[in-house]
């Protein structure tokens, strides 16, 4: 090999860069997780390419040495090796490292040239507490009984013939591979360089070249040399012959490069065609998948191209896969896509056409044209496939060719987006969005027992966090106690989605924005955060972006949310939760650290974040199904109306089902010593009504107009007199009434009350808004 550009680790780059001999420092000791999880790799890796005057290698000597006493150990020229070892302060030369370049490793591009030994074991020392490296062997992760093989990016050229044309771009011209298959005498054919064409090759190289049709694939043994050359003449739709004539090795690129009219014509004077076959539209290909090479990772990816006029024709899709694993470059996949759909997706007519020896100077992949008139052939161009040259007693060669339509596509018909493939590990960042909050009653009681609640004292409090992952490698989710200086508590990262319409009291309705999300989180749909209301979702419609939610569930009212508002997807499980028996007033200061492949947040990154605990779980649950004059949630009321309000009861106590009651379900209790609170705020922002230790479930209020103290004007907009008597104007009502209603036990109001705002319409109210009253 010429060149080491990658060692990989258990499928993450340990060092990336570029070493055509030497020593390189690998410098990853937080690859999978650091000291908390399974570590990294550490230490330095000599690159021996096999070169015949590759010396012993003086630390791998020492390691035998140290270990079976004898020194007598190979150079391995001819085998490319690279030994692991850790800090012994000497090169593959003997050389002490203060003298001698390191190559790149990771992050510390290039180890200077000056770097002294005591440089090095200070880095290291830095780096981590590991000294032992200095004097030990190279440090392969942790905490995991599996040894992680590496893996290596390497680079090999052969420059042995036409060395200006060996390389294109990154990858190799796959002719030098052919050709070097031909002649190398360890592994390959071994024919002399004498028996190839050398401009034919030439050609060839130079085509390609031009194309940038570069390769890269490997060879092994259990492949045979022949497959191989097949296999490279197949990427590149090229065939090789062997000339007849000059008995020389010659390339034939199927190419659109030729002109008809100079192009050897069989007709019925020298041939006869035996079989002509036409395919049917049906039986064609409108959909080629091309299987290449990532070059980031070495796995498989996969292009597709498709002929819609083919597929509008026939009505159905017809695929075929093809696999090139020496391409590397997905725009030159998406050409050779487009090569192969090209022929494919033609109803090409297939040629068995016999043949006198007037042929025989013709190979396969050569191209000849057919006249024949009684089929209606007037020089179509063929591309002869195989060749039976029969025997010299009959004098027949017998060609299968089908109808030619090779060659590279020269139109452009879109480019190939890139892979956009990163490296899916990331270093730890800090979360810049969560909510904080207490687990209810009913999440609390529906997740635990009685026995394990026998000790919580009455006003225990549970607190848990939701917040967005930093980046896509963000797993863990660790709630530190920035108090006791310990961790508390972890969980999940909490998917969220974001609303794309403004939302009323009771849309049952949302609409999201789906672009980013996985909607298979919302298949067994659960409880979520919209703002400060608790929402369950129970279905969604991708196509229209919208989910279907219960509003306001267990002890939160419904309320109206606008565009943007974020919902928390947290459901029973895709939170941190703290495991601390808090009280109610305390206080709690966490610090979020999230945890990657790479590692855990370090401490002292992560902002603190607080909450005061309020008591949820032990707070009454609010009234449900609350109406006003026998509307739910009312913007506008008729102006010569007297208030009416009902509500239904609820008991947290007996609301501990799978599904939590819906806001909208009738009474459900009341719970043992519930009292109910209405309060009327009037026009003026003043309480007019307040009643408190209310039992019953419903309220009628008539004294509205009197309560206010405020007349309405005469239609002239000042007193008049009717029959010398003037007209006294008649009280009220307010114009705008603000309404709340919550829950009251032991002291303790519900987690949160029914508060909002209704209007009035009619002569002399809301002058500009409504006209004539409500309709």
């Amino acid at each position: 090999m010429d060149e080491l550009l990658e060692i990989r680790v258990g499928d993450r780059t340990a060092w990336a860069g570029s070493l055509t001999s030497g020593s390189a420092m690998v410098n990853q000791p937080n690859l999978f997780g650091g000291e908390k999880r399974e570590g990294g790799v550490l230490g330095f890796a000599d690159f021996m390419p096999g070169g015949q005057s590759q010396p012993v290698n003086p630390s791998l000597r020492s390691a035998i040495a140290r270990a079976t006493g004898s020194t007598d150990v190979p150079a391995y020229r001819g085998l490319t090796t690279i030994f692991f070892k850790g800090f012994d302060n000497i090169d593959m030369t003997g050389t002490p490292w203060d003298t001698t370049h390191k190559g790149i490793a990771d992050n510390t591009p290039v180890l200077p040239s000056s770097l002294s030994v005591k440089d090095v074991f200070n880095y290291l020392t830095q780096v981590s507490n590991w000294k032992k490296l200095a004097r030990s062997a190279f440090l392969w992760s942790s905490m995991n009984p599996y040894f992680k093989p590496p893996e290596f990016l390497v680079r090999r050229v052969w420059k042995g013939w036409y060395p200006e044309k060996a390389k294109i771009g990154e990858h190799v011209n796959p002719i030098h591979i052919i050709y070097e298959c031909l002649t190398n005498k360890v592994w390959g054919l071994g024919y002399p360089s004498q028996d190839i064409d050398d401009s034919s090759f030439r050609a060839a190289a130079d085509r390609v070249y031009n194309e940038g049709f570069g390769l890269s694939m490997k060879w092994t043994n259990q492949t045979r040399v022949q497959e191989f050359i097949e296999l490279v003449s197949a990427h590149i739709n090229a065939n090789l012959v062997e000339d007849r004539q000059t008995g020389l090795w010659r390339m034939i690129m199927a190419r659109d490069d030729y002109d008809v009219n100079t192009l050897f014509e069989l007709n019925e004077s020298n041939c006869v065609v035996e079989t002509f076959q036409r395919k049917t539209l049906g039986e064609t290909i409108n959909e080629v998948t091309v299987a290449y090479t990532r070059p980031d990772d070495g796995s498989t990816d996969t292009v597709t191209v498709q002929d819609l006029a083919n597929f509008s024709s026939t009505g159905q899709i017809n695929s075929q896969k093809k696999e090139y694993p020496g391409i590397n470059d997905p725009d030159l996949a998406f050409k050779v896509a487009l090569r192969d759909l090209n022929t494919l997706s033609k109803p090409i007519a297939k040629f068995t056409i016999r043949c006198n020896r007037d042929i025989i100077g013709h190979y396969p992949g050569d191209v000849v044209k057919v006249n024949w008139p009684r089929l209606g052939l007037n020089g179509v161009v063929i591309r002869i496939g195989t060749m039976d040259l029969g025997n010299l007693h009959k004098g027949e060669i017998q060609l299968e060719a089908i109808e030619d339509v090779f060659g590279l596509p020269q139109s452009t018909y879109a480019n190939q987006q890139p892979i956009g493939w990163v490296d899916p590990a990331r270093n730890p960042e800090p979360v810049t969005d969560q909510k904080l909050y207490e687990l209810s009653f009913y999440e609390l009681h529906t997740s635990t027992s009685s026995a394990d609640r026998a000790d919580w004292p009455e006003d225990v409090g549970f607190v848990a966090v939701s917040a967005e992952a930093p980046n896509s490698d963000s797993t863990v989710l660790t709630l530190y106690d920035n108090v006791s200086n310990e961790r508390v508590g972890n969980g999940e990262f909490t998917p969220q989605l974001t609303l794309t319409q403004k939302v009323g009291y009771l849309d049952g309705s949302l609409h999201v924005d789906f672009s980013e999300f996985d909607v298979l989180l919302l298949a067994e749909g659960g409880l979520a955060w919209l703002g400060d209301e608790l929402i369950e979702v129970t279905g969604f419609d991708v196509a229209n972006e919208t989910i279907a939610v219960n509003r306001a569930m267990i002890d939160t009212v419904p309320q109206q949310h606008p565009v943007g508002e974020k919902i928390w997807l947290y459901r029973q499980s895709d939170f941190a939760l703290d495991n601390t028996i808090r009280v109610n007033g305390e206080t709690v200061e966490y610090k979020l650290l999230t945890g990657t492949s790479k590692g855990e947040l370090d401490v002292s990154f992560a902002p603190a974040i607080s909450y005061l605990l309020q008591n949820r779980q032990a707070r009454p649950y609010r009234p449900g199904n609350f109406l006003v004059n026998g509307q739910s949630f009312p913007e506008l009321l008729p102006a010569d109306e007297n208030l009416s309000f009902s509500w239904s009861h609820r008991d947290r106590t007996q609301e501990l089902t799978v599904s939590p009651t819906i806001f909208t379900a009738g009474d459900i209790g009341p719970e043992s010593g519930v009292t109910y609170t209405l309060e009327v705020v009037n026009e003026d922002g003043v309480t007019q009504l307040l009643e408190a230790g209310l039992i019953n479930s419903s309220y009628e209020y008539t004294t509205e107009a009197e309560d206010l103290g405020k007349n309405e004007l005469a239609p002239t907009g000042i007193f008049t007199i009717v029959s010398g008597t003037p007209v006294t104007p008649k009280p009220r009502y307010n114009t705008e009434v603000r309404v709340k209603l919550k829950s009251v036990r032991n002291g303790l109001d519900s987690f949160q009350e029914l508060d909002f705002i209704v209007e009035r319409a009619g002569y002399g109210y809301n002058y500009g808004n409504y006209y004539g009253g409500v309709v």
